[in-house]
């Protein structure tokens, strides 16, 4: 099992181990199939986010960095900051982002993360689990709401039950 020096949420200090251990680097390894798999999300996110040329993003588990990587494609004027507790993960998302200077990537327990308070404009999760996507949203964008992106009502009713697309946006 993996270490991580961070600030973590109790219940998440499993899950930090392993995301920087086994789990984590096998996700890394086979990054390439799961953003093939994965990928038909992205869109889908950042079109239910809204995102705008100017805003200021923030994808909470953001694993190897592709749905970073689509928002920064639409918040050209804008950031990004992409939030991730695996840090092989992370190594990935670093080299495909490297030449992006709208991105920001954080190796951190979003749950416990010391956001700014409404420092972001939009939020998104492709699959961090649910509580602390929201926790996280709510934290940064002040929205106080989960939308997931495919239009259903938020299945953010119990802790670690998966939401795969979530976004928020900032109230105006």
């Amino acid at each position: 099992m993996g270490t991580f020096d961070g600030a973590v949420d109790p219940t998440d200090a499993d899950q930090a181990g392993e995301w920087n251990g086994a789990d984590g680097e096998y996700w890394a390894t086979y990054h390439q199939e799961y953003e093939r798999l994965l990928g038909v999300f992205d869109d889908t996110l950042v079109e239910a986010g809204a995102v705008s040329a100017d805003d200021r993003c923030l994808d909470v588990g953001c694993g190897t960095g592709a749905t970073t990587r689509a928002l920064a494609a639409r918040a050209v004027d804008g950031s990004v900051l992409g939030v991730d507790l695996s840090w092989p993960m992370l190594s990935i998302a670093r080299a495909a982002t490297r030449a992006l200077r709208n991105v920001d990537l954080v190796q951190a327990d979003a749950q416990v993360y010391a956001f700014d308070p409404a420092s972001f404009d939009v939020a998104v999760s492709r699959m961090a689990a649910c509580s602390s996507a929201t926790r996280s949203r709510r934290s940064a964008t002040s929205a106080g709401r989960s939308a997931p992106a495919d239009g259903s009502p938020s299945r953010c009713g119990r802790r670690l039950r998966p939401t795969w697309l979530v976004t928020a946006r900032r109230s105006s």
